[in-house]
């Protein structure tokens, strides 16, 4: 609200205001640019996070998967499907539906503690190498 004068005052919306620079200030904003945010615009940056958070709950020594974190990562994976990028949906449902059978036996069997997988055999090598693909494939993606 903006007061006129004594007797008058009138509401300003901001959609309506316009602001420009003049002189001194219009020239260095010109001058300078926006401010650099390095990894703002990659689309991949939470996916990579994602895919790499979930195979650090594998312990390749025992075989086992660390089930509480491993549920907290894959039960967030639904939100890349929000994505703009249609192949970060992609490569999301491919990290979900991998580690589907991961998720379903550590939330039944071992949802506080780590749960071996050592007798699970082809799904358990399907599930890292899908996981290790999708990283291999982000990072073709963002140098071409």
């Amino acid at each position: 609200q903006i007061m006129l004068d004594a007797r008058m005052t009138a509401i300003v919306r901001l959609d309506d205001l316009s602001v420009s620079l003049l002189g001194q200030e219009a020239t260095v904003a010109q001058a300078a640019g926006p401010t650099p945010a390095p990894g703002i615009g990659d689309p991949y940056r939470f996916l990579r996070q994602d895919v790499n958070q979930l195979l650090s709950t594998n312990d390749v020594a025992t075989s086992s998967i660390n089930c509480p974190a491993y549920i907290s990562v894959y039960e967030q994976l639904g939100r890349h499907q929000q994505n703009r990028s249609e192949e970060v949906q992609t490569l999301a449902r491919q990290v979900s539906d991998a580690g589907q059978f991961i998720y379903t036996r550590c939330q039944a069997e071992s949802p506080n503690a780590p749960l071996a997988f050592i007798n699970e055999g082809q799904g358990y090598i399907d599930w890292e190498a899908t996981l290790r693909f999708v990283l291999a494939q982000i990072r073709q993606d963002e140098t071409s």
